[in-house]
């Protein structure tokens, strides 16, 4: 595994496993190598896949696990990544770069969060891991991707 993902949680590792095997010699596979009936079933809520349009370089939603809209509250099916309000620019950036680039991402993000009323202090970790995904000539043309979200009470 690269050292880029060397953070990868063990929720998410099965995914990145997938994806390499099914990639093979190549760099990346196709779209047609990925069978998400063949996935572990819980990492299913936890699943993107996103079209990647090319000139200019955008992003579409095509698929979006439970788990993801309900921890962002919304439902981004359909969407193109530029039309979500307050997104984080964080996110674009590693959707561009794994585009462009043509290998695995993951992004780490870890807050403290202390609940005053409830006298707790909690410790959340969103994890992001983005695979791409070829149909021709080494060109990105979609993104598969897992998000998880953790919390430890400290």
């Amino acid at each position: 595994m690269a050292d880029e993902l060397a953070g990868l949680s063990e929720g998410l590792r099965p995914l990145y496993l997938y994806w390499n095997e099914a990639r093979g010699e190549k760099t990346m596979p196709s779209r047609s190598e990925i069978d998400p009936v063949a996935f572990q079933p819980e990492i299913l809520p936890n699943i993107i896949l996103a079209d990647v349009v090319q000139s200019p370089l955008r992003f579409r939603f095509r698929v979006m696990g439970t788990a993801i809209t309900e921890m962002l509250g919304d439902d981004w099916t359909g969407r193109f990544i530029h039309e979500i309000p307050n997104i984080d620019h964080k996110v674009q950036e590693q959707y561009v770069s794994t585009a462009l680039n043509g290998k695995p991402s993951l992004d780490v993000t870890e807050y403290d969060k202390r609940d005053s009323s409830l006298m707790l202090h909690r410790l959340n970790r969103y994890e992001r891991l983005l695979l791409p995904l070829s149909e021709k000539d080494g060109i990105v043309s979609m993104l598969l991707g897992g998000t998880l979200k953790t919390t430890k009470i400290l």
